[in-house]
C-alpha cells in the first residue's frame, strides 16, 4: 500500500467513511436506486398520492454518462458511492481512464441487474472479470452484494439462477430485490451497506 493510500485509509476510519462501487449494465436503474437510497437516508421519503409518486421516475433521470459520486449517511456510517456508466466503450470508461482512483480502497461492490432483462444478469460476469483483471484490480477482501432491480416488472431472471451464487463462500454475500420507484427492498439494501461498512471499519470482517 502506498503512503497516499495509507493516509486515505486512516481518514476513512477516523471519519467512518466507506467506499462503495456501483456497477451494472446501462438502463438497469442504478442511478434511480441511488436517488431512492439518498432520499430514504435523509429521512424524508415523500408521501405518495393516488396519482403516483412525487419522486422522479426512471424515465426522467438521465443515465450516468461517465461517473457520478454520491454520498449519504446512515447508522453512523458515511457511504461514498461511485456510480459508473453502464455503457462501456473501451478506452473511454472510468475503468479505463481513472481505474486506480475508482478501484482503490473500495469496501463494498454493489452489482445491479434488471430482473426484466436476462442479458443484464448474464453480463455481470463480464463486469467482474473487468474488475478482477488489469493493472489495478479489486481487492479480494471487498464484500460483494447483488441487487436485482425493477422487481415491479415482468421477471426474466429466475431465483434458481440467483441462489447458487449468493451466500457464504460464494461470489455474492447477500442478494436484494428492489424497486427504486416505490422503495421496495431499498431500505433493506441501505441497512446492509451500513452494516457491512460498520463491520469493516470496526475490523469485524
Amino acid at each position: 500500500m502506498s503512503d497516499a493510500q495509507s493516509i486515505v485509509l486512516q481518514a476513512k476510519k477516523a471519519k467512518r467513511i466507506i467506499r462503495t462501487l456501483l456497477v451494472g449494465d446501462g438502463g438497469v436503474g442504478k442511478t434511480t436506486l441511488i436517488y431512492a437510497i439518498k432520499e430514504l437516508s435523509a429521512g424524508h421519503a415523500t408521501e405518495r398520492s393516488e396519482e403516483g409518486s412525487e419522486r422522479p421516475g426512471e424515465g426522467s433521470i438521465k443515465r450516468t454518462p461517465f461517473m457520478e459520486i454520491a454520498t449519504w449517511c446512515y447508522d453512523g456510517v458515511t457511504v461514498q458511492c461511485f456510480d459508473l456508466a453502464g455503457q462501456r466503450i473501451e478506452g473511454t470508461h472510468p475503468l479505463d481512464l481513472v481505474r486506480e482512483q475508482v478501484v482503490t480502497l473500495i469496501d463494498v461492490l454493489i452489482m445491479v441487474f434488471s430482473l426484466e432483462r436476462y442479458e443484464s444478469f448474464e453480463r455481470l460476469y463480464q463486469w467482474i472479470e473487468l474488475l478482477r483483471t488489469g493493472p489495478q484490480v479489486l481487492d479480494d477482501t471487498v464484500k460483494m452484494v447483488l441487487v436485482g432491480n425493477k422487481s415491479d416488472c415482468e421477471r426474466c431472471v429466475s431465483r434458481e439462477l440467483i441462489e447458487p451464487i449468493v451466500g457464504e463462500g460464494r461470489p455474492f454475500l447477500k442478494y436484494f430485490e428492489t424497486c427504486a420507484i416505490d422503495d421496495q427492498g431499498v431500505s433493506a439494501l441501505m441497512q446492509e451497506i451500513a452494516r457491512l461498512g460498520g463491520c469493516i471499519l470496526d475490523g469485524i470482517v
